[in-house]
C-alpha cells in the first residue's frame, strides 16, 4: 500500500475485476457499499448492487467464454480510474446484426471511475461493465 493508501483502493477494482472474470458475483458484496450508484447500468438493470449483478449475470448465461481483464488502475484521493477489456461470444441464437457470423466474438474496451467509501467502491462511471 502507497503512503496515501491508494494501492488499497486500486486493490478493490482488481478484486472486482476478479469477480467479473469468474462469475463469481457474490463476491461484490463485499466490494460494494450498500448504497452503490452505478452510472452506466449495465444491460439496463437498476443502478445498484442488485442491478449489476442481474446485468452480469444475463450476459454469463447468454453469451460464452465470458473474461474480464484489467489493463489500467490509477488512483488518486477517493477515486479509482481503471481500463478494462472483455470478451465474450454470442451464440447464433442472439445474433441479430447481419455483419455477425455466428458463434459471433465480441471484444469490449472500457474505461471508468470508481468513487470509494469506507473501503469499498461506492460510485461507477464509465461505459461497459
Amino acid at each position: 500500500m502507497g503512503p496515501d493508501g491508494t494501492r488499497d483502493l486500486t486493490g478493490l477494482v482488481e478484486r472486482w475485476v476478479a469477480a467479473l472474470d469468474g462469475g463469481d458475483l457474490g463476491r461484490l458484496d463485499d466490494l460494494l457499499v450498500e448504497d452503490f450508484v452505478d452510472y452506466d447500468l449495465i444491460g439496463g438493470h437498476s443502478s445498484g448492487l442488485e442491478g449489476m449483478c442481474l446485468g452480469l449475470q444475463s450476459l454469463a448465461e447468454q453469451c460464452d467464454n465470458v473474461r474480464f481483464h484489467l489493463e489500467d488502475c490509477f488512483a488518486a484521493g477517493d477515486r479509482v480510474a481503471y481500463r478494462l477489456f472483455g470478451s465474450w461470444t454470442v451464440p447464433p441464437a442472439l445474433v441479430f446484426q447481419r455483419d455477425l457470423n455466428p458463434p459471433a466474438p465480441v471484444t469490449l474496451s472500457s474505461t471508468g471511475i470508481f468513487r470509494c467509501r469506507c473501503g469499498r467502491l461506492a460510485e461507477r462511471w464509465g461505459p461497459g461493465p
